[in-house]
Protein backbone atom coordinates (compact mmCIF):
# COMPACT_ATOMS: atom_id res chain seq x y z
CA UNK A 1 0.00 0.00 0.00
CA UNK A 2 1.71 3.52 -1.06
CA UNK A 3 0.68 6.21 0.92
CA UNK A 4 -2.09 8.06 -1.18
CA UNK A 5 -3.78 4.32 -0.98
CA UNK A 6 -2.90 4.49 2.62
CA UNK A 7 -4.31 8.27 3.32
CA UNK A 8 -7.22 7.30 1.25
CA UNK A 9 -7.63 4.08 3.92
CA UNK A 10 -7.81 6.26 6.64
CA UNK A 11 -10.35 9.42 5.55
CA UNK A 12 -12.72 5.98 4.67
CA UNK A 13 -12.63 4.54 8.37
CA UNK A 14 -12.82 8.16 9.43
CA UNK A 15 -15.74 8.52 8.05
CA UNK A 16 -17.54 5.33 8.50
CA UNK A 17 -17.19 5.55 12.12
CA UNK A 18 -18.32 9.26 11.35
CA UNK A 19 -21.59 8.65 9.96
CA UNK A 20 -22.23 5.78 12.54
CA UNK A 21 -22.16 8.49 15.09
CA UNK A 22 -18.69 7.99 16.61
CA UNK A 23 -17.39 11.16 19.12
CA UNK A 24 -15.16 13.44 16.91
CA UNK A 25 -12.08 12.79 19.37
CA UNK A 26 -12.36 8.96 18.77
CA UNK A 27 -12.75 9.77 14.98
CA UNK A 28 -9.77 11.67 15.23
CA UNK A 29 -7.80 8.99 17.57
CA UNK A 30 -8.27 5.90 15.16
CA UNK A 31 -6.69 7.98 12.31
CA UNK A 32 -3.98 9.11 14.07
CA UNK A 33 -3.12 5.81 14.60
CA UNK A 34 -3.72 4.64 11.15
CA UNK A 35 -1.13 7.27 10.21
CA UNK A 36 1.46 6.14 12.19
CA UNK A 37 2.15 3.59 9.19
CA UNK A 38 3.31 6.39 7.32
CA UNK A 39 6.06 7.19 6.13
CA UNK A 40 5.98 10.41 5.96
CA UNK A 41 7.23 13.19 8.84
CA UNK A 42 4.09 14.73 9.86
CA UNK A 43 0.75 14.04 9.61
CA UNK A 44 -2.47 16.02 10.94
CA UNK A 45 -6.19 15.23 11.33
CA UNK A 46 -8.99 17.52 11.52
CA UNK A 47 -12.47 16.32 12.38
CA UNK A 48 -15.43 17.95 12.53
CA UNK A 49 -19.07 17.30 12.59
CA UNK A 50 -19.50 17.46 8.38
CA UNK A 51 -16.27 16.66 7.47
CA UNK A 52 -12.72 15.26 7.95
CA UNK A 53 -9.29 16.76 6.61
CA UNK A 54 -5.96 14.89 6.74
CA UNK A 55 -2.80 16.17 5.29
CA UNK A 56 0.52 14.33 4.89
CA UNK A 57 3.78 16.70 4.51
CA UNK A 58 7.47 16.45 4.44
CA UNK A 59 10.32 18.33 3.06
CA UNK A 60 11.69 15.42 0.80
CA UNK A 61 8.28 14.39 -0.54
CA UNK A 62 5.06 15.80 -2.18
CA UNK A 63 2.27 17.02 0.34
CA UNK A 64 -1.10 15.08 0.50
CA UNK A 65 -4.08 16.50 1.37
CA UNK A 66 -7.65 14.83 1.52
CA UNK A 67 -10.79 16.28 2.59
CA UNK A 68 -14.31 14.64 2.51
CA UNK A 69 -17.46 15.83 3.56
CA UNK A 70 -19.82 14.46 5.54
CA UNK A 71 -23.26 14.82 5.47
CA UNK A 72 -25.66 12.01 7.14
CA UNK A 73 -24.98 10.58 10.00
CA UNK A 74 -26.68 7.96 12.15
CA UNK A 75 -25.56 5.48 15.15
CA UNK A 76 -24.23 2.37 14.60
CA UNK A 77 -22.18 1.00 17.91
CA UNK A 78 -21.43 -2.13 16.26
CA UNK A 79 -20.44 -0.42 12.67
CA UNK A 80 -17.93 1.78 14.92
CA UNK A 81 -16.42 -1.25 16.79
CA UNK A 82 -15.84 -3.27 13.38
CA UNK A 83 -13.62 -0.19 12.02
CA UNK A 84 -11.87 0.04 15.08
CA UNK A 85 -11.20 -3.68 14.97
CA UNK A 86 -10.14 -3.59 11.76
CA UNK A 87 -7.68 -0.56 12.49
CA UNK A 88 -6.20 -1.92 15.09
CA UNK A 89 -5.34 -5.32 13.67
CA UNK A 90 -3.99 -3.20 11.18
CA UNK A 91 -1.15 -1.11 12.90
CA UNK A 92 -0.77 -4.41 14.88
CA UNK A 93 -0.31 -6.72 12.00
CA UNK A 94 -2.18 -9.29 13.81
CA UNK A 95 -4.64 -9.99 11.12
CA UNK A 96 -5.17 -12.61 8.27
CA UNK A 97 -6.53 -12.04 4.92
CA UNK A 98 -9.65 -14.01 5.84
CA UNK A 99 -10.44 -11.50 9.10
CA UNK A 100 -9.59 -8.82 7.31
CA UNK A 101 -11.71 -9.55 4.19
CA UNK A 102 -14.63 -10.54 6.19
CA UNK A 103 -14.58 -7.06 8.54
CA UNK A 104 -14.18 -4.74 5.92
CA UNK A 105 -17.28 -6.66 4.00
CA UNK A 106 -19.73 -6.63 6.48
CA UNK A 107 -18.74 -3.52 7.56
CA UNK A 108 -19.70 -2.19 3.76
CA UNK A 109 -22.14 -4.33 3.26
CA UNK A 110 -24.14 -4.08 6.75
CA UNK A 111 -24.41 -7.61 6.99
CA UNK A 112 -22.23 -10.34 8.95
CA UNK A 113 -19.80 -12.02 5.78
CA UNK A 114 -18.16 -14.99 6.23
CA UNK A 115 -15.44 -15.83 3.55
CA UNK A 116 -14.02 -18.85 2.30
CA UNK A 117 -11.09 -19.20 0.29
CA UNK A 118 -9.46 -21.23 -2.22
CA UNK A 119 -7.25 -22.99 0.34
CA UNK A 120 -5.02 -22.24 2.93
CA UNK A 121 -1.18 -21.66 3.31
CA UNK A 122 1.05 -21.88 5.86
CA UNK A 123 2.34 -18.30 7.78
CA UNK A 124 4.97 -16.78 5.84
CA UNK A 125 3.59 -17.94 2.23
CA UNK A 126 3.06 -15.35 -0.28
CA UNK A 127 -0.03 -15.62 -2.73
CA UNK A 128 0.24 -13.66 -6.43
CA UNK A 129 -3.70 -15.22 -6.91
CA UNK A 130 -6.29 -16.04 -4.25
CA UNK A 131 -9.82 -16.84 -4.55
CA UNK A 132 -12.42 -16.78 -1.99
CA UNK A 133 -15.83 -16.90 -2.14
CA UNK A 134 -19.01 -14.92 0.39
CA UNK A 135 -23.05 -15.82 -0.14
CA UNK A 136 -24.85 -12.63 0.20
CA UNK A 137 -28.17 -12.85 0.82
CA UNK A 138 -30.96 -10.92 -0.81
CA UNK A 139 -32.30 -8.30 -0.70
CA UNK A 140 -29.51 -6.07 -0.33
CA UNK A 141 -30.66 -1.93 0.51
CA UNK A 142 -29.14 -1.41 -3.07
CA UNK A 143 -28.14 -2.91 -5.55
CA UNK A 144 -24.53 -4.15 -5.80
CA UNK A 145 -21.71 -2.52 -7.29
CA UNK A 146 -18.81 -4.85 -7.86
CA UNK A 147 -16.28 -2.53 -9.09
CA UNK A 148 -17.11 0.36 -6.34
CA UNK A 149 -17.20 -2.11 -3.59
CA UNK A 150 -13.61 -3.79 -4.99
CA UNK A 151 -12.47 0.20 -4.71
CA UNK A 152 -13.78 0.63 -0.79
CA UNK A 153 -12.39 -2.55 -0.02
CA UNK A 154 -9.01 -1.96 -0.83
CA UNK A 155 -9.64 1.58 0.93
CA UNK A 156 -10.00 -0.43 4.23
CA UNK A 157 -7.70 -3.27 3.76
CA UNK A 158 -3.97 -3.37 4.93
CA UNK A 159 -1.04 -2.69 2.33
CA UNK A 160 -0.67 -6.16 2.25
CA UNK A 161 -3.81 -7.13 1.00
CA UNK A 162 -5.22 -6.44 -2.70
CA UNK A 163 -8.63 -7.33 -4.20
CA UNK A 164 -8.19 -6.91 -7.91
CA UNK A 165 -11.87 -8.08 -9.16
CA UNK A 166 -15.27 -9.16 -7.32
CA UNK A 167 -17.80 -10.68 -9.21
CA UNK A 168 -21.41 -12.90 -8.96
CA UNK A 169 -20.92 -16.79 -10.26
CA UNK A 170 -23.00 -19.80 -9.62
CA UNK A 171 -24.53 -20.31 -6.05
CA UNK A 172 -22.99 -23.67 -5.99
CA UNK A 173 -19.33 -22.37 -7.46
CA UNK A 174 -17.21 -23.11 -3.88
CA UNK A 175 -13.74 -20.94 -3.81
CA UNK A 176 -11.90 -24.36 -2.66
CA UNK A 177 -13.71 -27.64 -3.64
CA UNK A 178 -14.97 -25.98 -6.90
CA UNK A 179 -11.08 -25.42 -8.17
CA UNK A 180 -9.81 -28.04 -10.81
CA UNK A 181 -5.84 -26.77 -10.50
CA UNK A 182 -3.96 -24.99 -8.21
CA UNK A 183 -0.33 -23.52 -9.20
CA UNK A 184 2.97 -22.77 -7.04
CA UNK A 185 5.80 -21.08 -7.41
CA UNK A 186 9.33 -21.24 -5.33
CA UNK A 187 12.13 -19.24 -5.57
CA UNK A 188 15.85 -19.83 -5.39
CA UNK A 189 19.02 -18.47 -5.45
CA UNK A 190 22.82 -19.68 -5.52
CA UNK A 191 24.80 -16.40 -4.89
CA UNK A 192 24.00 -13.55 -2.23
CA UNK A 193 21.36 -11.19 -3.58
CA UNK A 194 20.33 -8.86 -0.91
CA UNK A 195 17.43 -7.67 -3.88
CA UNK A 196 16.06 -11.32 -4.07
CA UNK A 197 16.54 -12.71 0.08
CA UNK A 198 12.39 -11.25 0.81
CA UNK A 199 11.11 -13.68 -2.09
CA UNK A 200 13.75 -16.30 -2.31
CA UNK A 201 15.45 -18.93 -0.36
CA UNK A 202 19.57 -18.60 -0.61
CA UNK A 203 20.97 -21.76 -1.28
CA UNK A 204 24.99 -21.84 -0.85
CA UNK A 205 25.79 -25.31 -2.74
CA UNK A 206 25.70 -26.37 -5.88
CA UNK A 207 22.87 -27.98 -7.08
CA UNK A 208 22.54 -30.47 -10.18
CA UNK A 209 19.16 -29.05 -11.55
CA UNK A 210 19.38 -31.64 -14.66
CA UNK A 211 18.82 -34.10 -12.11
CA UNK A 212 16.07 -32.25 -10.10
CA UNK A 213 14.18 -31.80 -13.09
CA UNK A 214 14.78 -35.50 -13.39
CA UNK A 215 13.30 -36.32 -9.96
CA UNK A 216 10.64 -33.38 -10.84
CA UNK A 217 9.36 -35.60 -13.76
CA UNK A 218 8.38 -39.03 -11.27
CA UNK A 219 6.20 -36.98 -9.30
CA UNK A 220 4.23 -36.40 -12.11
CA UNK A 221 0.87 -38.14 -12.47
CA UNK A 222 -1.53 -39.73 -9.85
CA UNK A 223 0.04 -41.06 -7.08
CA UNK A 224 -0.03 -41.06 -2.72
CA UNK A 225 1.80 -38.62 -1.47
CA UNK A 226 2.15 -39.33 2.06
CA UNK A 227 6.14 -38.85 2.29
CA UNK A 228 5.34 -34.94 1.76
CA UNK A 229 2.44 -34.70 4.24
CA UNK A 230 3.27 -32.71 7.59
CA UNK A 231 2.99 -35.23 10.24
CA UNK A 232 -0.10 -35.27 12.12
CA UNK A 233 -2.18 -33.66 8.98
CA UNK A 234 -6.26 -34.40 9.65
CA UNK A 235 -7.12 -35.32 5.89
CA UNK A 236 -8.90 -38.58 4.52
CA UNK A 237 -6.79 -39.19 1.72
CA UNK A 238 -2.96 -38.06 0.84
CA UNK A 239 -3.33 -39.01 -2.91
CA UNK A 240 -3.20 -35.77 -5.74
CA UNK A 241 -3.27 -35.78 -9.43
CA UNK A 242 -0.01 -33.72 -10.02
CA UNK A 243 -0.13 -32.31 -13.58
CA UNK A 244 3.72 -30.49 -13.28
CA UNK A 245 6.77 -30.49 -11.92
CA UNK A 246 9.76 -28.47 -13.12
CA UNK A 247 12.81 -26.83 -12.37
CA UNK A 248 13.36 -23.06 -14.68
CA UNK A 249 16.42 -21.05 -15.08
CA UNK A 250 15.27 -17.58 -14.27
CA UNK A 251 18.41 -15.35 -14.56
CA UNK A 252 21.91 -15.60 -13.46
CA UNK A 253 21.78 -17.51 -9.91
CA UNK A 254 17.60 -17.38 -9.80
CA UNK A 255 15.69 -20.35 -10.35
CA UNK A 256 12.00 -21.33 -10.02
CA UNK A 257 10.47 -24.28 -9.07
CA UNK A 258 6.91 -24.44 -10.52
CA UNK A 259 4.03 -27.60 -9.23
CA UNK A 260 0.77 -27.71 -9.79
CA UNK A 261 -2.16 -30.48 -9.13
CA UNK A 262 -5.34 -30.84 -8.41
CA UNK A 263 -5.29 -30.57 -4.47
CA UNK A 264 -2.01 -29.78 -2.08
CA UNK A 265 -1.38 -31.34 1.78
CA UNK A 266 -0.25 -29.71 4.11
CA UNK A 267 3.71 -28.40 3.91
CA UNK A 268 4.15 -30.54 0.61
CA UNK A 269 5.06 -28.16 -1.71
CA UNK A 270 8.13 -26.93 0.59
CA UNK A 271 8.83 -30.55 1.28
CA UNK A 272 8.96 -31.73 -2.13
CA UNK A 273 11.25 -28.59 -2.84
CA UNK A 274 13.76 -30.17 0.22
CA UNK A 275 13.78 -33.30 -1.46
CA UNK A 276 14.26 -32.15 -4.91
CA UNK A 277 17.24 -29.94 -2.95
CA UNK A 278 18.76 -33.24 -1.32
CA UNK A 279 18.81 -34.62 -5.56
CA UNK A 280 20.36 -31.89 -6.43
CA UNK A 281 23.13 -31.96 -3.78
CA UNK A 282 23.85 -35.47 -4.75
CA UNK A 283 22.14 -36.60 -1.40
CA UNK A 284 19.74 -38.52 -2.77
CA UNK A 285 19.38 -40.90 -5.51
CA UNK A 286 16.25 -41.23 -7.98
CA UNK A 287 15.95 -44.95 -6.31
CA UNK A 288 15.94 -43.99 -3.29
CA UNK A 289 13.60 -40.67 -4.17
CA UNK A 290 11.18 -44.12 -5.75
CA UNK A 291 11.44 -46.00 -2.62
CA UNK A 292 10.34 -43.33 -0.88
CA UNK A 293 7.97 -42.00 -3.15
CA UNK A 294 6.31 -45.67 -3.19
CA UNK A 295 6.15 -46.41 0.97
CA UNK A 296 8.17 -43.70 2.49
CA UNK A 297 7.09 -41.63 5.52
CA UNK A 298 7.64 -37.68 6.49
CA UNK A 299 11.00 -38.24 7.90
CA UNK A 300 12.52 -39.69 4.72
CA UNK A 301 12.16 -36.87 2.61
CA UNK A 302 13.85 -33.88 2.42
CA UNK A 303 13.45 -31.02 5.25
CA UNK A 304 10.47 -28.03 4.48
CA UNK A 305 12.10 -25.38 3.25
CA UNK A 306 12.17 -21.54 4.66
CA UNK A 307 8.02 -20.40 3.34
CA UNK A 308 9.07 -16.52 2.16
CA UNK A 309 10.03 -18.39 -0.98
CA UNK A 310 6.59 -20.27 -1.89
CA UNK A 311 3.99 -18.60 -3.61
CA UNK A 312 0.47 -19.61 -4.68
CA UNK A 313 0.15 -18.55 -8.22
CA UNK A 314 -3.15 -19.33 -9.64
CA UNK A 315 -5.93 -21.55 -8.62
CA UNK A 316 -7.96 -22.35 -11.71
CA UNK A 317 -12.46 -23.39 -12.44
CA UNK A 318 -13.80 -24.81 -15.22
CA UNK A 319 -15.56 -21.36 -16.83
CA UNK A 320 -13.81 -18.81 -14.98
CA UNK A 321 -10.81 -16.63 -14.84
CA UNK A 322 -10.40 -15.00 -11.77
CA UNK A 323 -7.89 -11.98 -11.91
CA UNK A 324 -4.88 -11.21 -9.49
CA UNK A 325 -6.16 -11.47 -5.68
CA UNK A 326 -10.03 -11.91 -7.15
CA UNK A 327 -12.96 -12.34 -4.50
CA UNK A 328 -15.99 -13.88 -5.98
CA UNK A 329 -19.50 -13.41 -4.50
CA UNK A 330 -22.95 -15.43 -4.94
Amino acid sequence: MNEKTLLEAVVLAGELMLVSGAEIYRVEDTMNHMLKRSEYEQTETIVYGTGIFVTLSDPNKEPLTRVKRVADRCTSINRICLVNDVSRHFCEGKITVEEALEKALSTLLHTPIDVTGAGRTDAGVNARLMVAHFDLQEPLELPLDCHQLAYRLNKMLPRDISVSQILPVPSDLHARFSAKRRTYHYYIHTRKDPFRRAYSHEIHYALDFDQMNAAAQMLVGTRDFQCFCKAGSDVKTTVCDLYEARWDHLDGEAWCFTISANRFLRNMVRAVVGTLVEVGRGRLSLQRLEEVLAKGTRSDAGESMPAHALFLWNVEYDGLEPQENGVSAK
